[in-house]
């Protein structure tokens, strides 16, 4: 979604906090979240007045929850929230790894495997853990934009549950 097309909607984003959102949910694309990898690259391409810090968000949707990863400038990381089993604030968890330069494309990715979690952003582990109370079966994925945005890719595939060999 361009800045023009809003701008032809009236809409003027240096003095609203508008979200954009894209979504994917697909009937028959159900998966466990049991094992999968979620892969996306994306960029929030406005920056000015009310959107400065450009938060951005990944959402996995499930049947019984979700995955919430945000995204905002590197200045603006302690004022974001995170889901992954269980909730995060920036405010009291060090979230700084989320803060991207979106000057370029910002490519995250979300592993779930043998009850752990590996959030990866820009081939850096910004959050791993443990992911004991899922989110039930993935229905689909939700990217949302403080502004405006671009996705560039986005690929959600289950994965082998197995542990590694030793």
């Amino acid at each position: 979604m361009s800045d023009e097309f809003l701008a032809e909607q009236k809409i003027d984003l240096e003095k609203e906090k508008l979200w954009t959102s894209y979504f994917r949910v697909v009937k028959d694309e159900v998966m466990s979240d049991e094992a999968f990898q979620m892969d996306i690259t994306l960029m929030n391409t406005f920056g000015k007045g009310a959107s400065v810090c450009r938060y951005s968000q990944v959402v996995l949707l499930g049947t019984a929850g979700y995955i919430n990863i945000p995204l905002s400038i590197k200045g603006c990381v302690g004022e974001l929230g995170m889901m992954a089993g269980k909730y995060l604030d920036g405010k009291t968890n060090d979230l700084s790894a989320f803060g991207v330069d979106f000057s370029d494309w910002a490519t995250i990715q979300c592993i779930v495997k043998t009850k752990r979690i590996t959030i990866r952003v820009n081939d850096t582990v910004a959050f791993e853990g443990d992911y004991q109370s899922g989110m039930g079966e993935i229905v689909g994925a939700r990217i949302m934009f403080m502004g405006t945005g671009a996705v560039k890719n986005f690929a959600l595939k289950k994965i082998s549950s197995d542990p590694p060999a030793p």
